[in-house]
């Protein structure tokens, strides 16, 4: 799936290239390191005051670990949500390594991702780790959520590529060059 899996309203990548040149706006990387170490049991907020802004938090009350610039699950029932202002970003990427809870190694394994009311997307990730990339087909992204179906795996999050949605300057410049391309085609 690299790129092309699709829903109504997501296109997933594992390729981090792919994803790149087809999502269109300011990019922002949140490596983590900021984050001091520890438990987390509630949401971060991350990138505040800025285009890029979101929270990620995990779906139970077990909550997550900070390490060495990793977030990790502590429990294969919990998913990651990441949640975005309205309007702010239009696609997102991370590095996630599945980890087997029973032993610890890498193993490959199914993620699905998707809209909260909408069928998620599932790809497998080679290796138990790679790239995933997720663009909105319907404008910004709202909450979406991470999940490790098969229950076996734990999830580490090793940074986040984030697109800013383009200012609303650049959208009324875009559309109007659509219309005078589409008026010029007309007179042709």
């Amino acid at each position: 799936a690299s790129p092309g899996t699709a829903d109504a309203s997501l296109l997933v990548f594992t390729d981090r290239e792919a994803f790149l040149e087809a999502a269109d706006g300011p990019v922002a990387t949140d490596t983590l390191a900021d984050l001091p170490e520890g438990y987390y049991g509630n949401p971060i907020q991350r990138l505040a005051g800025t285009p890029f802004e979101y929270v990620v938090g995990p779906s139970t009350a077990v909550g997550f670990m900070v390490e060495n610039s990793s977030l990790s699950t502590l429990h294969p029932n919990t998913d990651l949500e990441l949640e975005f202002p309205p309007g702010a970003v239009v696609a997102f990427g991370m590095d996630l390594l599945l980890r087997n809870v029973v032993t610890g190694e890498a193993a490959s394994a199914p993620v699905t991702i998707g809209v909260p009311g909408e069928a998620p997307v599932t790809v497998t990730l080679p290796s138990g780790g790679g790239f995933l990339g997720v663009l909105s087909l319907t404008g910004t992204l709202g909450t979406l959520v991470v999940d490790a179906p098969l229950k076996q795996s734990l999830m580490t999050l090793n940074g986040l590529t984030l697109v800013a949605a383009p200012a609303p300057a650049i959208w009324s410049l875009a559309a109007v060059a659509m219309v005078i391309s589409v008026r010029r085609r007309g007179r042709i």
